[in-house]
């Protein structure tokens, strides 16, 4: 569990009541991969894994915590790669200080043997089967100033590292921003931020970057079960050798609760890092969730990425990429879950012929909870 998902589960509506639970699993899963972009196009490769975790959420009126690591030792064949432990771990907390004042801190260390930890997936990368190990830390602040006038400030740093691979390199980069928000009617919100990032390449000959960005947003909540919020504005890029660049930046989300499910799609320009490459990159990327219960044992997961990266100053760098995912879920009996999907993962990058990988999951566990 990422601190997204547990800092969702600690909502303030799901703290009305002290609750304290903590929830234990044991299970086991397999992978196979037509190409597992790496080594020889076309070779197959498999993973199999057995993995262990433990969670634990705290709900009360004005503090909500939880924490969640997994851990699985994994079996490789055919991918180059070898056998090694995988781990994860979250911890999200939220307090309410004062009535005005809340405070936030989440941190999420992931090390996975796979085509990227989800926090880049998620962003539009992709890599060969690496073992990939990042840490993403963030903090924060809402003051309320008046009634429908709030202040947040917040400071992010994430890094990302891969295990010797040819061609990948570490970064990181720190994050911190300002947003002044106003409500407007019961329906609508406006906001304008300033955020400033850093990042750091310091295997390259042009270690760091920074960039400004000043950017202004609307919220509307159309109805109760429907949200859509848009981001726009302008940014500047500065390198370590003196050269910089201005561009446009923007993001939007649209989100819907559906009576067994929900779906939510969004989109994102402007300046990022691209992790493993050592540059920074002008991104688009587009993602695309879907979730339903289709019976009351049976639920399924839909969910599609499109990314594309250029490097502002090198037109011979770029990328492209797709990862188009479906998984089941079925409730076998108490406590037992099995799982399985399918993904198809394709990378085009500039200079070298474009790959692409039909991917098949199964997985079996066991889990528990307990007050």
């Amino acid at each position: 569990m990422v601190p997204a998902l547990l800092l969702h589960a600690l909502s303030p509506a799901a703290a009305q009541t002290p609750t304290s639970v903590w929830n234990a699993n044991v299970g086991a899963h397999a992978s196979w991969y037509s190409d597992p972009f790496s080594g020889t196009a076309g070779q197959p490769g498999y993973i199999e894994g057995l993995r262990m975790g433990l969670g634990y959420t705290m709900n009360s009126p004005r503090t909500q915590l939880g924490f969640d690591a997994t851990g699985a030792a994994v079996f490789v064949q055919g991918t180059g790669g070898s056998d090694h432990i995988n781990y994860a771990g979250a911890f999200a907390v939220t307090h309410q200080s004062t009535p005005r004042l809340s405070l936030r801190f989440s941190e999420a260390v992931v090390s996975i043997y796979s085509n990227g930890a989800p926090l880049l997936t998620a962003d539009g990368l992709l890599y060969p089967l690496t073992t990939t190990r990042t840490n993403d830390l963030a903090g924060g602040l809402t003051y309320q100033l008046t009634n429908r006038t709030s202040l947040t400030l917040s400071a992010r740093h994430t890094y990302a590292g891969f295990a010797s691979t040819p061609g990948l390199t570490n970064g990181w980069q720190f994050r911190t921003s300002a947003s002044l928000a106003r409500q407007l009617t019961a329906t609508d919100s406006v906001r304008v931020s300033y955020s400033y990032r850093y990042s750091d390449f310091p295997d390259q000959p042009i270690k760091n970057t920074d960039t400004n960005s000043l950017t202004a947003g609307w919220t509307r909540q159309v109805s109760q079960r429907f949200s859509f919020s848009a981001d726009a504005g302008v940014s500047h890029l500065h390198r370590a050798n003196a050269t910089s660049q201005y561009g446009f930046v923007a993001d939007a989300a649209l989100t819907k609760q559906l009576q067994r499910g929900s779906i939510s799609l969004q989109y994102s320009h402007g300046f990022n890092q691209a992790y493993g490459f050592g540059r920074d990159r002008v991104s688009d990327t587009v993602g695309l969730a879907y979730a339903r219960s289709l019976t009351r044992d049976l639920s399924a997961t839909l969910a599609a990425i499109y990314g594309r990266s250029r490097d502002p100053f090198d037109p011979l760098f770029g990328f492209d990429t797709q990862n188009y995912r479906l998984g089941l879920q079925y409730l076998l009996a108490r406590g037992w879950t099995l799982g399985g999907s399918y993904a198809w993962l394709y990378r085009d990058q500039i200079g070298t012929p474009p790959r692409s990988t039909n991917n098949v999951n199964a997985s079996l566990t066991h889990g528990w909870e307990w007050r």
